[in-house]
């Protein structure tokens, strides 16, 4: 189906009459409407058909599509008066209709020759299934017949599934974090002084997958395009997991290792590493990580829109070598001399968070880990938010 392949945006009133000429019969990935919902009942059968793709594969829902016995007949469209706001309350229905809210739901209308409008909805395979409906509560999924309820043995197998994604992501975090302090990472880290070091993990929920690797090739011809030297440096290899980015070595320099690189594996997950020499007593400026952290989750989340990697992310963020340094602000800010208090602590594992759009705003994702990272040195909170939210750092 040339809809499944395309960018919702481009979906074209040709592409819907494809379904029509081959013909491609519902099932599990697409359903048809004749007429948008008006009553209780229409309303229901929509968020069951979103929940059922979201719980299984992902599909998509075409409105204005007459069926006979399942197989797409006619593309009578929908005479709307006014699309922008039917889009909208079918974008309310969905938000307060499932529990929890899917996530990444498309609604796009293509104009027809007949002068009317189909609406196309394309529900993302969701990584926090399942979902139910709010009013019922029912869970459902999709076969070749399309839609059904779960059994109790399918709807314990959803969950477990979800469970199992997510503690896969916080093993590798583990895993990885474990070969960092043992000298296994891809390059010699620079541990000739007292460092403390900076990592951010982001994992894509179909990192997992078979079938989803993005292309090393392209990454490796537009590296520099990508402006990843800007945060990682100027040399890059192939290497075992995927390619790698890092600074190129000064040869009239001692070489005591690297501060810096990034990782980009070949099933779509990024590593980045940073070290920070800490001084005596030890601390470090906890805003210098802010804009660090900020500056580079923006740079991957661009490289990975790039690369086609599909949302959602979850984004980790580690700091090791913590124990007894201090997070303190710049000299010439008045709270210089609040918290600055040693952490307790040799790693701090920060929780981690979900990523669903490509236009997040680094610096609002990443508050609540921001929060906590200041938390953990005796502060209330990070100091570089203004009463209204505004991230005060952004032009470092």
């Amino acid at each position: 189906m040339q809809i499944e392949s395309k960018p919702i945006e481009e979906v074209s009133e040709a592409d819907l009459l494809e379904l029509i000429a081959v013909p491609v019969p519902e099932g599990k990935r697409i359903e048809y409407k004749r007429d948008l919902p008006t009553d209780t009942d229409g309303k229901r059968k929509l968020l069951a058909a979103v929940a059922s793709f979201a719980n299984t594969e992902g599909g998509h829902l075409v409105y204005g599509m007459e069926e006979d016995k399942g197989i797409p007949v006619n593309l009578c469209g929908l005479r709307l008066a006014d699309v922008d706001k039917e889009i909208l309350r079918i974008s309310q229905m969905l938000d307060v209709g499932c529990d929890p809210k899917i996530r990444g739901v498309h609604i796009q209308p293509v104009p027809l020759a007949n002068s009317s409008v189909a609406l196309v909805i394309r529900i993302p395979k969701s990584w926090v299934a399942p979902h139910m409906l709010v009013a019922g509560p029912v869970f459902y999924n999709r076969g070749s017949n399309g839609k059904r309820p779960l059994d109790a043995s399918e709807l314990r197998m959803a969950f477990i599934g979800s469970e199992i994604r997510a503690e896969r992501m916080r093993r590798f975090r583990l895993e990885r974090l474990s070969m960092l302090l043992s000298n296994e990472a891809p390059v010699v880290v620079d541990r000739v002084a007292k460092t403390v070091v900076l990592a951010l993990h982001v994992i894509s929920a179909t990192a997992f997958e078979s079938g989803t690797a993005p292309s090393l090739e392209q990454i490796h011809n537009k590296w520099d395009f990508l402006d990843l030297t800007r945060r990682w440096g100027n040399a890059n290899s192939y290497n075992f997991d995927g390619f790698l980015v890092f600074p190129a070595v000064n040869k009239d320099q001692p070489f005591t290792g690297y501060s810096r690189y990034m990782q980009l594996f070949r099933t779509g997950i990024v590593e980045s590493i940073q070290t920070y020499t800490v001084g005596d007593p030890p601390f470090v400026y906890g805003g210098d990580f802010e804009a660090e952290l900020v500056k580079q989750l923006g740079l991957i989340l661009m490289m990975l829109k790039w690369l086609d990697v599909d949302l959602p992310f979850t984004v980790m963020v580690s700091l090791l070598n913590t124990q007894a340094v201090q997070i303190i602000s710049y000299p010439n800010r008045h709270f210089y001399s609040q918290g600055n208090k040693p952490i307790d602590r040799d790693k701090l594992l920060l929780p981690e968070i979900l990523i669903e759009d490509y236009d997040q705003a680094p610096e609002l994702v990443l508050r609540p880990v921001f929060d906590i990272m200041w938390n953990a040195a005796g502060w209330a909170g990070s100091i570089n938010y203004s009463e209204k939210g505004e991230w005060l750092l952004k032009d470092n």
